[in-house]
C-alpha cells in the first residue's frame, strides 16, 4: 500500500472539511425552513383574520407579500436539499431561484424600513432615502456577488449562507413586531 503524498492528504482534508460544512448548513437550511413553514401555518387564521380584511394598502400589501414569499423561500430550500437534482442545470435553475426569492426579501425588508423611517420620521424625506439606500445595500451586493460566481458549488455555498441572513432578519423583525399581529 502506498502513502499519500502531502497535496493528496491536503486535497482529502479539504474534502472532508466541505462535507462537514456543507452538511452543517444544511441541517440550519432545514431548521429555518422549519421554523418558517411552522410559523406560516400556525399563524394563518389570524393573517385571514387581520390582514386579508384590511383595506388594500402599501403596508398591507407589503406584508402579504413578504409572508408568501418566505414561504416561497423555505419551499425552494427544501425542494433544493431534498429534490435529487441529477444534472448541473437543475442544481443552477435552484440556486438562481434560490437567489431571486432572497433578493425579493431583501427587496421587501428594504421597503418596510423605508416605510418606518418616513411615518417615525414625519415625512424626513432626505432621512428616509438615505435608509431606502442603506437596506437596499444587500440586494445590490448579493446580486453583484452571484453574478461574479463561476463555481456551482461555491453558488450552493453563497445560497445557503445568504439564507442563514435572510432567516437572521426575519427573526429580527419578529421580535421587533413586523410579523406579530394586534
Amino acid at each position: 500500500m502506498s502513502q499519500m503524498s502531502q497535496s493528496e492528504q491536503d486535497l482529502a482534508e479539504q474534502a472532508i472539511s466541505l462535507v462537514l460544512t456543507l452538511r452543517k448548513e444544511t441541517y440550519c437550511a432545514v431548521a429555518a425552513s422549519a421554523l418558517v413553514l411552522f410559523d406560516h401555518f400556525s399563524t394563518v387564521i389570524r393573517e385571514i383574520e387581520y390582514m386579508w380584511r384590511r383595506p388594500v394598502k402599501i403596508p398591507t400589501i407589503l406584508f402579504l407579500v413578504n409572508r408568501w414569499t418566505m414561504l416561497t423561500w423555505a419551499a425552494v430550500i427544501l425542494i433544493g436539499i431534498f429534490m435529487p437534482v441529477s444534472s448541473t442545470t437543475g442544481c443552477a435553475v435552484i440556486g438562481y431561484l434560490t437567489d431571486a426569492v432572497s433578493m425579493v426579501l431583501f427587496v421587501l425588508w428594504g421597503a418596510f424600513s423605508t416605510i418606518r423611517i418616513n411615518a417615525v420620521s414625519l415625512n424626513n424625506w432626505p432621512l428616509t432615502l438615505v435608509v431606502f439606500m442603506v437596506s437596499m445595500a444587500p440586494a445590490g451586493t448579493n446580486a453583484s456577488f452571484r453574478l461574479s460566481i463561476e463555481s456551482p458549488l461555491d453558488a450552493n455555498r453563497v445560497s445557503l449562507i445568504i439564507n442563514v441572513f435572510i432567516l437572521a432578519g426575519w427573526i429580527k423583525e419578529s421580535a421587533f413586531g413586523l410579523l406579530t399581529f394586534p
